[in-house]
């Protein structure tokens, strides 16, 4: 966790790119950017970060971007009900950007 918070302060805020939102969880990622070589620079890697598991798509109408907001944000909710875990409704993903989403 502490890699990609750190990734993402120092690189996620570009003219040219920034991080919108993202979701940590024990074993997968989800980011609504591209991250993947800058993580593989940082870890002294190359080539694909994620070569089984990575999916890519551009988002073209506000609903598509509003679904995958709440994706992302809610995915840890989703993991844990998989886990059987009862979340309170105002509980907040410590693992996401959920706690600076302002929108409504």
């Amino acid at each position: 966790m502490d890699i990609v918070r750190e990734i993402i302060g120092t690189a996620g805020h570009r003219e040219d790119f920034r991080v919108v939102h993202f979701n940590v969880l024990g074993n997968h990622l989800h980011l609504m950017v591209r991250l993947a070589r800058r993580i593989n620079k940082h870890l002294g890697r190359t080539g694909a970060l994620f070569r089984e598991r990575y999916h890519a798509r551009a988002l073209r109408t506000p609903r598509e971007v509003r679904n995958a907001i709440r994706y992302v944000l809610l995915n840890g909710r989703h993991h844990a009900a998989e886990r059987g875990q009862l979340l309170a409704p105002t509980w907040i993903d410590p693992y996401s950007s959920a706690l600076w989403f302002d929108a409504v």
